[in-house]
């Protein structure tokens, strides 16, 4: 439910700032929630979770947060939310939170997350296009820092760049990071790569 209400409320555009405590828990109230899904995935199984049925749903979860990334008020609100979308990424083409050492698939021995993993990495390609898409669009770290000090008292602002330099630069290496999970599970799938390749030209 608290992923339809935040899917319900206007998504930020590129240049704007979503702002307030309501939309904070909220972003927080879903990856908890998502990290909960991914966590509860077994390693032996036969049922995959209900989840899997309509990945979709969290991909557009996922989308939401993502946008929060680039909306955010400051850098420290960025860099937490793009943290957290990373890690809901990464697990997200794993297949649940447990360490696996190869792709879906390519071992002897298919575990349950193994097969979450092939049933839903085709939706990896919705997360990168998307990421990609909200990088061309947002103005930049130094439009970002201007952007937060903007919204501070003149005469703090000098001694919060430092600070919120630092944060935006770690909120575009954390997506980045989740970037190269999203990547790396489309891993042996080449027909899913070229679909990515061909919506992107």
């Amino acid at each position: 439910r608290t992923a339809l209400a935040l899917l319900r409320t206007p998504r930020p555009s590129a240049g704007s700032q979503r702002d307030g405590p309501l939309a904070s828990e909220l972003l927080t109230a879903c990856y908890i929630g998502i990290s909960a899904m991914f966590t509860a995935v077994p390693i032996e199984g036969t049922k995959l979770p209900s989840w899997t049925h309509k990945p979709h749903i969290l991909v557009e979860v996922m989308k939401v947060m993502l946008e929060a990334v680039y909306a955010a008020p400051s850098g420290f609100e960025a860099a937490r939310i793009a943290n957290d979308v990373a890690r809901l990424w990464e697990s997200f083409v794993q297949g649940g939170t447990r360490l696996m050492s190869r792709s879906a698939g390519r071992s002897g021995k298919v575990t349950l997350q193994a097969k979450v993993q092939r049933a839903t990495r085709g939706f990896a390609i919705m997360l990168i296009a998307h990421a990609l898409d909200q990088q061309r669009r947002w103005g930049g770290v130094e439009a970002a820092v201007k952007g937060s000090l903007g919204r501070l008292d003149p005469e703090l602002r000098a001694a919060a760049r430092g600070s919120e330099l630092a944060r935006w630069k770690e909120a575009v290496a954390a997506i980045d990071v989740g970037l190269v999970s999203l990547l790396s599970g489309l891993e042996g799938a080449d027909h899913l790569k070229q679909s990515l390749y061909t919506g992107l030209r």
